[in-house]
């Protein structure tokens, strides 16, 4: 069973992901950089599922798209951003769509 903090490298040593488990589920804060070392992706994890704030960054290292969930599920606001403007917002409800939708 996992426990503590696990991080993955590139092959170049520059950090790959980083992951938190707790009694072999993840939980806390998910993160992934390319092989440049940007930031590109973060994840809130609590017992296994995804809870609080997904974000995913662009190339430049500008937020492209954040969602919140509650346990596994998009719950909350939903944003789309160009060169760090938000450009689309929606709103999710029990992983559906409610507001906003594309």
């Amino acid at each position: 069973m996992e426990e503590g903090e696990s991080l993955t490298n590139y092959e170049t040593g520059t950090p790959q992901r980083k992951e938190i488990y707790k009694k072999g589920k993840l939980d806390g804060v998910t993160q992934e950089w390319d092989v440049m070392g940007h930031l590109r992706l973060e994840i809130e994890y609590k017992e296994g599922l995804m809870d609080g704030t997904a974000r995913i960054y662009d190339a430049e290292g500008l937020l492209a798209e954040d969602v919140q969930f509650v346990r596994g599920l998009r719950e909350g606001k939903y944003h789309k951003y160009n060169k760090g403007i938000v450009i689309q917002s929606s709103e999710f409800k029990n992983n559906r769509c409610v507001k906003g939708c594309p």
